[in-house]
Parts: structure tokens; sequence; C-alpha cells
């Protein structure tokens, strides 16, 4: 089996529903947009999640780093399967 690699991110909702990311230093903006209403459960905890449309037009162009590209590429044919 191929190695693989989960990314997980926490972060709070803004006032206006703005996705913030809670890191040190003043608050940075992750989405201008809220990420929707479709609410997911992993092992009994509940989080909104982003439609899978975002992630696949912002992996639709790979980036300029090899390694990078690479990456895109297959998270966009990943993507792409959903």
């Amino acid at each position: 089996m191929a190695p693989s690699c989960l990314r997980s991110l926490f972060w709070s909702g803004a006032a206006h529903g703005e996705v913030i990311v809670p890191i040190p230093g003043p608050p940075t903006a992750w989405s201008e947009v809220p990420f929707g209403d479709a609410v997911q459960v992993l092992d009994g905890v509940a989080g909104r999640i982003r439609p899978p449309e975002p992630h696949r037009s912002g992996k639709a162009i790979a980036r300029a780093v090899a390694s990078d590209a690479a990456t895109d590429l297959a998270d966009f044919r990943a993507l792409s399967g959903l």
C-alpha cells in the first residue's frame, strides 16, 4: 500500500462566517466565505466540511515546483473521483 498523508487544520469561524486559521499573531483568513452547511461525523466529532468543488478547482492548475505539482495532480485526480 502506498503511503498517505492526512493534513488537518483546526479553525474557527469569524463573525460573518469567514474561516479563520487560529495561529499565533494576527488572525489569518483561509476563506472569505463560509464553508457551507454540510456536516460529517468522524469518531463522534461533528464538523462542517467544504464541498469538493473548491478543492478541485484549486488543484486544477499545478504549481510550478515539481514536487508541489505532483501533489496537485494527485489531489486533482483523487478529488475528481468524488
